[in-house]
């Protein structure tokens, strides 16, 4: 893929999510580099080593990405820079390991393309297609560049080095401006390495387990994040709960000095559920609980709560912290939830999936099942959807109110392609329209929305959301804590 903060996959037709658990598979590297002396020398074991270490490296790759990306976003040009430089470290050190092994450096790839020719003419030429089946794949309109992305010595050091430096490099000076990152024509890149006469070594050099033995140490030694999500369920009644599920990115030490913070506003009291650990596996994820419980401290008409949970970690003598809030409506009488009332009618992503009851819709990269995120904050309670969606509810002109936070789910932020409009209909009549409602990448309109509509006298509550371009796979939009205030509420589920 062309070098970007958000790439997911090596090319389109990639895929974007792992198919096999990454933890499990780093731990095959140690464990190789472990062998007896006596078994380091044979081609099998030296090509098994090289493709395990090889493979490390593009699993971090997934997880680094993203921390340069909040780095940028955050403003941060010290923890831009340093992440950024270790990024380029793992390509260089993936070159050199690569260039250890003749299968994979682009050299004899591109001897033997010149091989074929019978003039020097057609040498020049078929050494040109053979750059570009590894590279640009085809003109600059099709959508297979990168097609083969072949993690080469040679085209690791020339190719994709230079071009990840050159979006890094835009990318800092922009935060140290304030302006916008230059534009880059990566296909101008591409046919620029393509057309290159360089000679490329056909024989390898230097030593795969020692390559293999500094790639370890590189990716122990890297810095990692700590990925917080919360999970809050319930309404603020007697009690509710609080899940909070944080995962160590590195797969290859433990993560710890783990501490975890509640902060909960006057009149909710926050009690862990079981006793807090200190630590966490290689690549594992630990789940911390607690219950919220209502006390007589809580002011009169609140109609929900923030709760903020900061957990803290040890990495590279600090201890650094990450924070998240949780969400969740506070019961009474007359205030219903749209999640706990039945559909009168309900369709969902033009009838793929049904109308999700408190947790995202089905079928984003966050995967099925998952806590409705609407600008880093949780919600207990809501409506999961993608357009078309369209979900109706009998009032029967028993309630005045409708309020919630609307917006395209913090389950796209990886994309600036989600794009809608949510309309309110009572029945039959517009009561609100949204401007159009767009997904964590856009330059704009990305934030969610608070509607607070009046709904007297309605019987019919009807909530659409209509897809805003022809590409609807991206607008997944969720509703937080979608509350009716009510005279006479109508009957939960």
């Amino acid at each position: 893929a062309a070098p970007s903060l958000t790439a997911t996959r090596p090319h389109r037709w990639a895929q974007a999510a792992f198919a096999y658990d990454p933890a499990a598979f780093a731990r095959a590297l140690p464990e190789l580099l472990a062998v007896d002396r006596s078994l380091r020398h044979g081609s099998a074991y030296r090509y098994d080593l090289l493709e395990v270490a090889r493979q490390a490296v593009a699993d971090r790759s997934r997880t680094l990405l993203p921390q340069i990306n909040a780095a940028y976003q955050a403003r941060d040009l010290a923890a831009f820079t340093k992440l950024t430089d270790s990024w380029m470290d793992h390509i260089k050190g993936l070159d050199a390991l690569t260039g250890t092994d003749r299968s994979s450096m682009v050299g004899p790839w591109l001897q033997r393309a010149r091989q074929a020719a019978g003039d020097p003419a057609e040498a020049r030429q078929l050494e040109y297609e053979a750059r570009k089946l590894i590279t640009s794949w085809g003109e600059s309109d099709t959508d297979l560049h990168d097609y083969a992305y072949r993690e080469w010595s040679g085209v690791l050091r020339d190719y994709y080095a230079p071009r990840w430096k050159k979006l890094f490099d835009g990318l800092k000076e922009a935060l140290r401006t304030g302006g916008s990152p230059p534009a880059v024509d990566w296909y101008a890149m591409a046919e620029a390495w393509s057309k290159d006469d360089g000679k490329y070594p056909t024989r390898p050099s230097g030593d795969t387990y020692t390559e293999a033995s500094k790639t370890l140490r590189r990716l122990m030694g890297d810095t990692y994040d700590l990925r917080l999500a919360l999970r809050p369920t319930g309404s603020l009644s007697g009690s509710a709960e609080v899940a909070a599920s944080v995962t160590n990115t590195n797969y290859f030490a433990p993560m710890s000095g783990l501490t975890f913070d509640v902060s909960a506003p006057a009149g909710v009291e926050a009690r862990p559920a079981g006793p807090e650990m200190g630590e966490i596996d290689p690549g594992a994820t630990l789940e911390q609980s607690w219950t919220l419980h209502r006390t007589d401290a809580l002011p009169a008409g609140t109609t929900q709560v923030a709760v903020e949970f900061t957990v803290g970690f040890d990495q590279a003598g600090q201890h650094l912290t990450r924070k998240a809030t949780a969400v969740l409506p506070v019961a009474a009488d007359g205030r219903v939830q749209l999640s706990d009332l039945p559909f009168t009618y309900s369709r969902n992503h033009d009838g793929i999936y049904a109308v999700a009851r408190d947790t995202v819709t089905p079928g984003t990269p966050e995967g099925n099942g998952k806590p409705i995120r609407l600008d880093g904050t949780f919600y207990s309670k809501g409506l999961g959807t993608n357009a078309n969606a369209d979900v109706r509810f009998a009032l029967n002109q028993g309630c005045r109110r409708f309020t919630t936070v609307v917006g395209i789910d913090d389950a796209m932020n990886h994309t600036a392609d989600g794009d809608v409009v949510v309309r309110v209909f009572g029945d039959g009549r517009l009561l609100h329209e949204t401007g159009v409602l767009r997904s964590g990448l856009a330059p704009s309109g990305a934030e969610a929305v608070r509607l607070d509509v009046d709904v007297a006298d309605v019987k019919e509550l009807r909530l659409v959301v209509d897809q805003y371009d022809v590409n609807r796979w991206f607008d997944a939009v969720s509703f937080g804590v979608p509350t009716l205030t009510c005279t006479s509420p109508p009957a939960t589920r």
